[in-house]
Parts: C-alpha cells; sequence; structure tokens
C-alpha cells in the first residue's frame, strides 16, 4: 500500500465520533463521579430508535431525527438520573459499577427484543457523494460527520465559556463546595451534564450506525472506544478527549491498511485500542491516583452506607441449612434439575471470586470471566491433550488463571476506582481477542473438552463434589478475609489515610487478593465447564461477563450465598425460557431491571432473606409480655414537653388463659398522662407512687434507687445515685 490517505481520512471520520461519544462520557463523570458503562447502549438505543420512525414508520428525516438526539436522550437523561445516578452519589464503586452496567443489559435488553429480527440498517443523515480531490476520494457523508462534531465541539465550547449555566457547570466541576455557597446547585449542573452527555450519546450512535450495520452488540460496546479515548484524554480535557478519539480511529484505520489480510490482522486491530487503553491507565496511575479516582473505592460499599461485616460467614447454621437442602435435592429431584443445580454452582464458583475481591479490596474487576475462561480452557488441554490426572488439570487451571491475574496486578496496583475496572476492562479485552481466538488454545467454535473425574461421573456425585468446592472456597475466602493481609485491607478500606498513618501499606494485600481472586474464577471456570463437558469460546465473552456481575450484585455481594444464589437463578433461566417463550427475548433487560431494583440494597436477594429473618426473630422471640404495640399517632414529643395520652399497655404474661394455663389479671393501665410530670422532673419517689395508685411499681433496680439517700428530694438524678453508690468512683457532681 503506497497512499495513506484513505485510510487517514477514514480514521478521522471514525476517530472524531469515538471523539463525541467520549466528550459526554467526561462531561458527566467529572460532574458525578459515576462512569457510565450504558454510553454506547444509550447510542444504539436512540439510533435505532431513529431507524423505526424514519424508515420503518416513513417519518420524515427532520422530525425523526430530532426527536431521536434531542427530545428521546433528554427524557432518557431526566429518568435515569432521577431513578438511577441520583441515589448513587456517594456510592462505591462496586453500586456505580453494577448499576451502569444494569442499565447497559436494559438498554441492550430492549434493543434485541424490538430490533435483532428486523435487519435493522440506520441510513446516513448526510447525502452519499463522491468527491474528487488529489489522491483522493471523500465521501460527503464524511465531511458531513466530522463537520457535525467540530460543530458540536465548538458549542459546547462556547456554551462553557460564555454562557451562565456553563460557567456554573465548570464551577461544580473545579469545585463543588465553594460552588455550592456560591448559590451553584450541583445537583442541577449533574442534570444537564448528564442530558449534554445523553444527547452526545444519541449523535453518536446516529453517526456511527451506518458503519457498524445491524449489530446491535457492536454498537452497544462501542463504549469501549471511547472509554479509550476518555482515558487518552485524562478524564478532564474535552479537546484532549477528542483527540484520543482520533488517536483510535487512525490506530485501527492504518492497521487495517499497512497489515497484511487475515485473521491476524483481525486480532490485531482488536487488539490495538484495548492496548492503548491498559497501557495509557498504566502510565498515568499517578495522576488518576491523586485526581481523586482512589477515593471512591473507600466509600461504604453499599450505596446505603453499609459494609462487610468482620463476622464469619461459614457458621454451623450455614452450614446445616445448606446441607439439608442438598440433602432434600438429591432425595426429591430428578437427575435433569440435579444437572441444573450442578450448573448453577459452577456459576457460584465463578460468582465467588467477584464477591471476594469486592470484599477485601472494596473495588471491582470485570476480568473475572476472562480468568474462568483461562482456567477452563487450560484445564480442558492439560486433561484432554496431554493426559494429565483431572485434578493436575484442575490445578494448573487456577494457576494459569492467578498467573493471569498477577499480570494484571502488577502494574495496575496503584489503580483505585474507576480507573482499575477500566484496566481489568482492557485486559479482558485483549485476552478476548488474542487467547481466545487462538484455535490451538481455545478451539474456536468446536470449543474444548473438559470431562468430570471418574468417581463424580453422575450428576448427583458431581453435585455434591460442587457444593462441597463451593463451601471450601467460601470457607477460605473467609479465613483470607479475617487474617493479617485481609483485616488490613479492611482498615485501608475504611480510612485510607489512618491506617497508613500506623504502617499499613495495603498494595502487598490487594496483590495477593488479585491473585487468589483470579485463580477462584479459574477453578470455578473448571468447573462449571466439567458440568456439561464441552466450553467454547461464547461463554467468555464481554457481555456475558457483565451479566455475571450484575446477577451476582442480585444475588448479593455481600454474602457468598448470594454468589450461589445469583448462579442458581441463571441456571435456571434456560429452563425459563423453555416454558415461556416470550421471556428469552427480554431476560437480559430483566436481569438489568433487577439489578436497579437492588441498586440501593447491596445484600441482594440473600441479604433481603437474611433482615426478614432477623426482623421476626427479634419480633417472635419476645416474650408475649414484651410484645407491646404502640399507635404512632400517640407518640409523645421532645422529653418534658406536652405528652398525648397512650392507649392502655396491656401486657399478657406467659402461660396465659389464652394458652392453656391459669389466667392471670391484667393490671390496671396507667396512662402515660399520669406519669408525664413525675418524668420529665426525673424524680423515681413520685414516679413510683402514681404507678403505685395504678396498680403496679417501678422495677426493683428503679425501687432502690429511689429508697436512696437523695432519692426522694428529686436532688439526684437515678444515673447520678447510682454512680455515687459506685465504691470505686467519686461522686463528681458532689461539690456542685
Amino acid at each position: 500500500m503506497t497512499n495513506p490517505l484513505p485510510f487517514l481520512i477514514s480514521g478521522i471520520v471514525s476517530g472524531s465520533v469515538y471523539g463525541l461519544a467520549a466528550m459526554g462520557l467526561t462531561l458527566s463523570y467529572r460532574l458525578s463521579r459515576v462512569l457510565n458503562f450504558s454510553h454506547g447502549a444509550i447510542a444504539m438505543f436512540c439510533a435505532f430508535s431513529y431507524w423505526q420512525l424514519h424508515v420503518a414508520w416513513g417519518w420524515p428525516m427532520v422530525p425523526a431525527l430530532l426527536l431521536a438526539i434531542v427530545v428521546l436522550p433528554v427524557v432518557l437523561a431526566l429518568a435515569t438520573e432521577t431513578v438511577v445516578f441520583r441515589l448513587l452519589r456517594d456510592a462505591s464503586v462496586f453500586a456505580t459499577t453494577a448499576a451502569t452496567v444494569g442499565m447497559l443489559l436494559v438498554f441492550y435488553g430492549f434493543g434485541l427484543y424490538f430490533w435483532q429480527s428486523k435487519g435493522v440498517q440506520v441510513p446516513s443523515p448526510f447525502p452519499n457523494h463522491v468527491i474528487g480531490l488529489p489522491g483522493v476520494n471523500v465521501n460527503t457523508s464524511q465531511i458531513g460527520i466530522v463537520g457535525t462534531v467540530l460543530a458540536i465541539g465548538l458549542a459546547l465550547a462556547a456554551f462553557v465559556r460564555y454562557s451562565r449555566p456553563g460557567l456554573e457547570m465548570r464551577a461544580a466541576v473545579d469545585n463543588p463546595g465553594l460552588a455550592g455557597v456560591r448559590g451553584v446547585s450541583t445537583a442541577r449542573m449533574a442534570r444537564l451534564a448528564w442530558v449534554v452527555s445523553y444527547i452526545f450519546a444519541a449523535v453518536s450512535g446516529v453517526l456511527l450506525a451506518p458503519i457498524f450495520g445491524s449489530d446491535p452488540l457492536l454498537l452497544t460496546l462501542v463504549v469501549l472506544y471511547a472509554l479509550v479515548a476518555m482515558v487518552i484524554g485524562g478524564m478532564v480535557s474535552l479537546p484532549f478527549t477528542l483527540a484520543g478519539g482520533i488517536i483510535v480511529g487512525l490506530t485501527d484505520a492504518l492497521a487495517l491498511g499497512y497489515l497484511p489480510a487475515g485473521d491476524v490482522t483481525a486480532r490485531v486491530r482488536g487488539v490495538l485500542p484495548f492496548a492503548l487503553l491498559f497501557t495509557a491507565l498504566v502510565l498515568r496511575s499517578r495522576s488518576f491516583v491523586s485526581a481523586g479516582g482512589g477515593n471512591e473505592a473507600r466509600a461504604a460499599l453499599g450505596a446505603d452506607g453499609g459494609g462487610f461485616t468482620m463476622g464469619s460467614e461459614v457458621s454451623r447454621r450455614s452450614l446445616a441449612v445448606v446441607a439439608g437442602a442438598g440433602m432434600l435435592v438429591m432425595l426429591l429431584a430428578s437427575d435433569f434439575w440435579i444437572y441444573l443445580l450442578a450448573t448453577g454452582i459452577g456459576y457460584g464458583l465463578i460468582f465467588l471470586s467477584y464477591k471476594f475481591f469486592t470484599s477485601t479490596t472494596g473495588l471491582v474487576s470485570l476480568a473475572q470471566g476472562a480468568f474462568g475462561g483461562i482456567g477452563a480452557f487450560t484445564a480442558a488441554i492439560l486433561a484432554g491433550e496431554h493426559g494429565l490426572p483431572w485434578m493436575v488439570a484442575l490445578i494448573g487451571g487456577a494457576a494459569a488463571a492467578a498467573l493471569a491475574g498477577l499480570i494484571v496486578a502488577l502494574p495496575t496496583v496503584r489503580l483505585r476506582g474507576v480507573f482499575l475496572a477500566l484496566a481489568t476492562v482492557a485486559f479482558a479485552q485483549l485476552v478476548e481477542t488474542t487467547a481466545f481466538n487462538v484455535e490451538a488454545f481455545s478451539g474456536l467454535e468446536f470449543g474444548k473438552a473438559f470431562p468430570r473425574p471418574r468417581a463424580f461421573e453422575s450428576d448427583t456425585r458431581y453435585f455434591v463434589l460442587l457444593l462441597a468446592t463451593f463451601v471450601l472456597l467460601g470457607w477460605f475466602a473467609d479465613r483470607f478475609r479475617r487474617s493479617v493481609l485481609g483485616r488490613e485491607l479492611q482498615a485501608d478500606l475504611a480510612s485510607g489515610m489512618g491506617s497508613r498513618s500506623v504502617g499499613i501499606r495495603p498494595d502487598r494485600g490487594r496483590m495477593v487478593a488479585f491473585l487468589v481472586s483470579a485463580g477462584m474464577a479459574g477453578v470455578g471456570g473448571a468447573l462449571f465447564t466439567a458440568v456439561s463437558g464441552r466450553t467454547a469460546t461464547q461463554q467468555w465473552v464481554m457481555i456475558t461477563a457483565l451479566i455475571w456481575l450484575t446477577v451476582t450484585a442480585i444475588g448479593g455481594i455481600r454474602s457468598m450465598w448470594g454468589a450461589l444464589v445469583g448462579g442458581v437463578m441463571l441456571a435456571l433461566t434456560p429452563e425459563l425460557i423453555r416454558t415461556v417463550p416470550s421471556f428469552g427475548k427480554v431476560y437480559i433487560a430483566a436481569f438489568g431491571l433487577a439489578g436497579l431494583v437492588f441498586l440501593r440494597r447491596p445484600g441482594g436477594i440473600v441479604g433481603l432473606a437474611q433482615d426478614m429473618a432477623r426482623s421476626w426473630a427479634v419480633y417472635g422471640k419476645r416474650p408475649p409480655a414484651e410484645r407491646v404495640r404502640l399507635d404512632p399517632a400517640h407518640v409523645p414529643a421532645a422529653r418534658g414537653g406536652r405528652v398525648s395520652a397512650l392507649p392502655p399497655l396491656r401486657a399478657t404474661a406467659r402461660g396465659g388463659a389464652q394458652n392453656g394455663g391459669s389466667a392471670t389479671a391484667e393490671p390496671p393501665a396507667a396512662p402515660v398522662a399520669v406519669l408525664a410530670p413525675a418524668v420529665a422532673s426525673d424524680d423515681p419517689a413520685t414516679v413510683n407512687r402514681r404507678l403505685a395508685e395504678h396498680g403496679t411499681a417501678l422495677p426493683p433496680l428503679a425501687a432502690a434507687a429511689a429508697a436512696a439517700p437523695g432519692g426522694t428530694n428529686g436532688s439526684k438524678t437515678p444515673r447520678q445515685t447510682a454512680r455515687r453508690s459506685r465504691p470505686d468512683r467519686k461522686d463528681d457532681t458532689s461539690g456542685s
């Protein structure tokens, strides 16, 4: 090839659109500190809506275009900002990542439902004519795309620099606290940023859809290219972000032009953008940490402010429940259902690696699917092609996955928050476009076989093996979290500055956690493969890993049992689709919506069940005499103020007539209005006298306090009297 001009023009055209999408991402991230992984799915949804209006329904181009790139994104932005993003303020990196991934699944699922079978071909909004220039032919649509991006970029620059809302937006980005003092509403600015970001996504989708074709997934994953441009721009500068998008486009176009045609070239083209992303994150790790990206990881691990407790998850009660459930399954379920449940436990083993890494480090890894695939393919090669024993092959797969995790951890150990999530996305895409596309390693569409061990070939026995392995790995993860390294990581998670002040260096523990979580994913991938006996590349692609992250959040990221519940739920989904075929068109969107439902409850289904059981236990274990029902309308106001009369407090002792025992007389009720003056004065003698008038008395401790010196004249409160009676403590109020 001698003439690079056509490829340069093509790279500038596609790169400018990547830069436009990245500018929208940067704007929303700077104001909300939420990295929107659903940006590409929104672009796809708006572009396909334009096709629906203009082509399918025959609307004129201008009204259809205005509705698709202005009205629809504004409505979506306001709705999602109110329902989702507003709840993510001060949330953890896991909460923000899981929420935006759930939104990606919602928009992608609806895109599949509405347009997968319609052969969508989004037309270009610009005329398609060829203009001959010296040495190259330029299409008018290419000129229109570049001109549109430049016009939008200039309009945004003028808006930010000269308009009052733009200046307020810059103030909210630079110093939110000072901007709030000056009367700038940061919430309103964040809402405006989301609107602009969605409009940029819609425009980029309409401009890229004629190039990417009718595949919803390709247009959804365009966000990955925008993320590369965003990181090159430092996630701060809009002009540099646009330049980063052009660099990505030029890199891809020149690789297409200069590299020889073939599969190797295709793989290299797929590698280059994500190699740029990974390299940029590593080289700029210090600036990203100092810019505040690491603070997000130390936020509360749940959006509701809850965190991970240090209590043991593998208790005797939980083991008894799991053992009992396993026995019931083996006794009552058929081989088909045992096979499905075994598949669910295989999923749960992989999901357990998500939980382990997040609970120990407070960070998010989106490469667990890649680690699981590495473990599965390595074990299959060792057992099937080299004839090694099954256990040796399993250990080899876990070691290969752990080595891959170490390769990721070494250069990225300083990264925090969304920056580490981006690094794991880049690594997962690198593995998917290289190793998973090599026939000798993955077998491509035919896959690799990994059988069950000889002693566990039946579905029931392998089910028992998987369940025991899950409990064992869960116990190991729990012990690690309670070890010295785990407690150091928990201390760093609670207060990074405080932990460093006492000499804790969390980098070592974080690296070990990365290695262990990758090894756990490798074990889970190999054992999951052995359920069906074969695995293929399609099981380990990025969109599958994103679904797994969302299902883990639905089950509950705080508990190892949440991983098991999520795995079983995902394994039963094909059977539900077989029973209800229409669910097969919306199950991806359903998982996304379920993930958003549990946005404010990171405990997921397991956490919800535990809260319900705890509430019932607190109420149910009380003796009937202590079960008091109060009418909220009669709750007293402040102490010493006006007290409204409460309904009579009626208590029935145990063994009453209703339970078959002897009947016990109910004491006369003492209205609170009668006791209010005494309670306000803290005079126990008066309280006792008034209670005695109504047929009851103070408890012995209070009565003793009332009889003590100073208790009858009101000069000492019961607390002061009890303190004075202690021989080892002087009364600090005696000299007053």
